[in-house]
């Protein structure tokens, strides 16, 4: 299954190196946040949302992001 994230990077048709330049967190980082390995903070999600606008506005809980899509 996809995370959230994922799969909104991937409707956006961006490479996780794509999202990091646009965002300025770590390839390795980011790699982490879709694996579920690596905890989501309120920051990251605003700047994510600069790099993929898809993200969905509701995400106020930010572990939301690495969980499966529904």
């Amino acid at each position: 299954m996809l995370t959230v994230l994922r799969k909104h990077r991937l409707d956006a048709k961006k490479t996780i190196r794509e999202v990091s330049q646009e965002t300025g967190i770590h390839e390795t980082r980011l790699s982490r946040m879709e694996g579920r390995t690596e905890r989501i903070w309120k920051g990251d999600i605003e700047r994510l949302k600069t790099a993929i606008p898809s993200l969905p506005e509701e995400v106020a809980d930010s572990d939301r992001l690495a969980l499966p899509e529904e």
